[in-house]
This record gives structure tokens, sequence and C-alpha cells, in this order.
């Protein structure tokens, strides 16, 4: 059976992650709450360096924060420092959206960030609109 642990992304919670794993966890979810916690992605690749086993991810992303390309070069960044251990937690971004004072985003913007996120992280070459992206 898989166990998870969602926790808040601060700079110094790559500890609290590797305890989690060495108590038996497998999966680490950080927040992607801008305004609220610190960056997701660069808290994962802290948390990347002090586990070895433990699957992360983000608890969750959306396509409203940032465009497709970045999300999709975080996530293939974060699979470098920790292969095949990297899980993109996705949705419309109600909370994070709303703490900015905007509302969540649309299913089908979400519905195509996957995509090209999918895409680009499978080395295609994918349609965008400002120009194709590889």
């Amino acid at each position: 059976m898989d166990y998870g642990f969602a926790f808040l992304s601060t700079v110094d919670i790559a500890d609290d992650v590797a305890l989690a794993e060495r108590e038996g966890f497998t999966h680490a979810w950080l927040y992607d709450t801008q305004m609220l916690c610190a960056d997701v992605y660069q808290c994962l690749a802290l948390c990347s360096q002090k586990t070895h086993t433990l699957k992360l991810g983000t608890n969750v992303t959306n396509p409203a924060s940032r465009i497709a390309p970045v999300t999709a070069n975080s996530f293939a960044t974060l699979n470098l420092l920790a292969p095949g251990r990297v899980i993109m937690g996705i949705g419309t971004g109600n909370t994070a959206r709303r703490t900015l004072g905007m509302p969540a985003a649309s299913l089908a913007s979400l519905r195509e960030h996957v995509e090209i996120c999918r895409g680009l992280l499978a080395g295609d070459t994918v349609p965008y609109r400002e120009g194709a992206r590889r």
C-alpha cells in the first residue's frame, strides 16, 4: 500500500520530507500556492536531494500561474534530479489563483496545458498559441 503526505512548500521542508521517507511514506506532495508558500519547484528540488525512493509531486500546480512550456521544463528538470520519482499534480488552481485575486483556470485551459506538457515531456513538437514548441 502507498502512503502520501502533503507538506507546505517551505525552504526548510526537505528534512521533514526525508523523515517521512524513512518512516515508510511513499509520496510527498508539496503545495503550489503562490503568496502563501515558497516556490514549489525549488522546494521539490531541495527534497529530491534528501530522498532516494519517495515520489515527489505538486499539490497542485495549475495552468494559469505558469505557461505550459515553463511547467514542462520545471518537471523535466525535477525528473533529472529525481529520475522516475516526479508526479505532476495539476488542477484549476482555485486556491492559488483566488489568493492572487483571480479566478480559477477553466477546464479547457487545464486540458490544453496538460496536453502541451505531455507532448513536450515526451520530446514531441507541440502546437502552442505563440508557435510550435519542442
